[in-house]
């Protein structure tokens, strides 16, 4: 019986020392809040005297923004962010370099990706002469993306100007007056003289919905020669083929067949520079339908250099229908 009254004795004893820290918690705690709350008061009353001040000076306070209240917590968001880290992981170590001009691959970009021509002569002279500001009207020999900058970036000229004043004169000709240095492009078309040069073109038409057939298994291009029906897309083929053992830069000129539309966006004309090396061929593409059935002509592509022709395809008529006539019992 004395050790069952000393154990009770020892349970009382501990349940009191466990109240006796609980209640202790708990008044530490109640501390702890109303310290809290009695620090966010007095930041509360800070904030609201800030935001509440006269920020235009104009005699009146401004209305209090709850917004622009500085909590406790957004002010230990931007202590914590103010202060600079102790250690940092070091980023991978990375290398670049230029491998090959824009848009060109690596077996592209070349040595002879930017040539010398006449404009970088130019360049040159300007450099040793120091003449004031460089314009040439070599301009339009700079061929590619890169080369094309790197001419843009010498040239004397600026990005924005105002607007020339242009004089038509009697006899047909005109005066420009430009408030800044300029370049002006002058093109025309003029009568030029038939000349037998080192190059052969020709011209295939091809329908979009079928445009190859097979011979002992192997494709080859359906090309259209007798009928073209309306509403149906067709494109056209201009192949040019220089036969010379050097380089040559030629002005293609090509139309399409009248009464025809054009497809993708080009024009019914279409006169392009091409520099084709020696024993290469170019091909140029374009599209077009027939919306009305008829006969129409085309004037067949022209190839000149200078002032000369150098070559030309024979003149084609187009036969446009509604229904096909002539069915292709070979093709599959």
């Amino acid at each position: 019986r004395d050790r069952r009254d000393d154990r009770d004795r020892d349970r009382r004893d501990d349940r009191d020392r466990e109240k006796d820290k609980k209640e202790r918690r708990d008044d530490n705690r109640s501390l702890i809040r109303k310290a809290k709350k009695r620090r966010t008061e007095e930041e509360g009353v800070a904030c609201l005297m800030v935001c509440a001040d006269d920020d235009d000076d104009d005699g009146d306070y401004d209305r209090f923004d709850r917004s622009k209240m500085i909590t406790p917590s957004y002010r230990s968001r931007i202590s914590a962010s103010s202060v600079a880290p102790l250690f940092r992981a070091p980023e991978r170590t990375q290398e670049w370099a230029e491998t090959t001009y824009y848009e060109n691959s690596r077996t592209k970009s070349t040595e002879k990706s930017i040539v010398a021509n006449l404009f970088w002569q130019h360049y040159s002279s300007h450099l040793l002469i120091k003449d004031g500001r460089f314009a040439s009207e070599h301009f339009v020999l700079v061929q590619g993306f890169t080369e094309r900058m790197f001419a843009l970036s010498v040239l004397d000229i600026p990005f924005t100007v105002d607007k020339p004043i242009i004089y038509k004169k009697k006899d047909k000709s005109l005066e420009i007056i430009s408030p800044s240095p300029c370049l002006i492009f002058h093109k025309e078309c003029l009568e030029g003289k038939m000349e037998q040069g080192d190059f052969i073109t020709n011209q295939n038409f091809i329908d979009s919905q079928n445009s190859t057939r097979y011979e002992n298994g192997v494709s080859v291009p359906l090309y259209v020669k007798d009928e073209f029906v309306t509403s149906r897309v067709y494109k056209g083929e201009v192949v040019v083929t220089n036969v010379s053992p050097i380089n040559q830069e030629v002005s293609v000129l090509y139309q399409l067949p009248e009464g025809s539309v054009p497809v993708s966006g080009i024009t019914s004309t279409q006169g392009i520079l091409l520099n084709i090396k020696s024993y290469h061929t170019e091909k140029i593409s374009y599209s077009f339908y027939f919306p009305a059935p008829g006969t129409f002509k085309q004037f067949p592509v022209h190839i000149s250099k200078g002032s000369s022709i150098i070559a030309s395809a024979a003149p084609k008529e187009f036969k446009a229908v509604e229904h096909a006539t002539n069915v292709d019992t070979i093709s599959w």
